[in-house]
């Protein structure tokens, strides 16, 4: 039995070119196209090769993103992740393209043993496979996808009543997970007590002025944005914690935690539907308009800079300028 690889975007796959071979069945993997031997009568292939090529194509689909290693001598170059195919094809004491046993055959060898087997499908001379065992494969086809417990607000607030979190700890929940808050600098701090100051004399009434505390995304994040404009609420929100629906602009300022308020809370307060969010980048000096929320994140993203003005969407009339906030 001989088998062939060449890259997929070249229209090339795996393919057995035994006589006997009867139906081969395509999947793709790490970039390659596979057929995967899946019929009887090439060499012996029976019901337990058919059952451990389904494993195979299992294993694939589910490490199809992994970088794995180039393939030596394939001018294509395809990259493929780090699970021989061939070989657990056979099984983990065989070689795919001969059929002897390992020990007998260059191709299985990483010395490049110059066997008349020494001759891999991936070039001449090329006799190192990414190899791993078939007890690997099987893992991989059988496993069982862990999940992290996501805590809810409920639980959240349980474990500050028991002691488990302490009074004084600066944390968060966002999407179930308890995040530690860095430390506020003198610089984040006047900046928030600055916004604070612009939009209490710009408000007419019109909102509420809210810095550093808790918003109730939903059952599983609750976390504390530096500044919010929120609709007013009869009890000034002593009975609850400000919604989604409630919030009319939501400012996060960001000096070390710009990765994480771009990459993890910008996306969470999109999901939840929060009309617009600004990001007060200190280190760039600059302002990140986020407005068109969906699941994802956000539609649009503006980035304002000194000698740029701003209002919020809900207020067009509230313009403050970029050089006012960060100077």
């Amino acid at each position: 039995m001989r088998m062939v690889a060449r890259n997929s975007g070249s229209g090339g796959k795996f393919k057995c070119q035994s006589a006997k071979f009867k139906e081969t069945s395509n999947f793709k993997a790490g970039g390659v196209t596979w057929d995967a031997l899946d019929g009887r009568g090439a060499r012996g292939v029976g019901p337990q090769k058919r059952r451990r090529t389904a494993a195979v194509r299992d294993a694939f689909a589910r490490t199809n993103d992994c970088q794995g290693a180039k393939l030596r001598g394939h001018p294509g170059r395809a990259t493929l992740p780090r699970l021989c195919l061939p070989k657990m094809l056979m099984g983990s004491n065989r070689c795919a393209v001969c059929t002897r046993r390992s020990r007998d055959c260059g191709i299985s060898s990483q010395s490049g043993d110059r066997s008349p087997h020494s001759q891999s499908p991936f070039g001449p001379g090329t006799a190192q496979w990414p190899v791993a065992e078939t007890a690997v494969l099987w893992y991989f086809a059988i496993m069982r996808v862990l999940t992290e417990h996501r805590f809810t607000v409920k639980e959240y607030y349980r474990m500050a009543e028991t002691g488990v979190l302490r009074p004084d700890a600066r944390v968060e929940l966002l999407e179930g997970r308890i995040i530690d808050m860095s430390p506020i600098g003198p610089f984040h701090g006047g900046l928030v007590n600055r916004l604070i100051r612009i939009y209490s004399q710009l408000s007419q009434g019109r909102w509420l002025a809210s810095a550093q505390n808790p918003l109730r995304l939903d059952d599983h994040s609750e976390p504390e944005p530096d500044f919010m404009l929120l609709k007013p609420s009869p009890d000034d929100y002593t009975g609850r914690h400000p919604q989604p629906d409630e919030v009319f602009l939501l400012i996060e300022v960001s000096d070390t935690t710009l990765d994480y308020d771009r990459g993890e809370k910008i996306p969470a307060y999109g999901r939840a539907g929060i009309a617009e969010v600004w990001i007060v980048n200190l280190n760039d000096a600059t302002i990140e308009v986020y407005r068109e929320p969906h699941f994802t994140g956000y539609g649009s993203k503006t980035t304002l800079r000194a000698g740029d003005s701003l209002a919020p969407q809900a207020f067009p009339d509230a313009v403050v300028s970029v050089a006012e906030l960060l100077k």
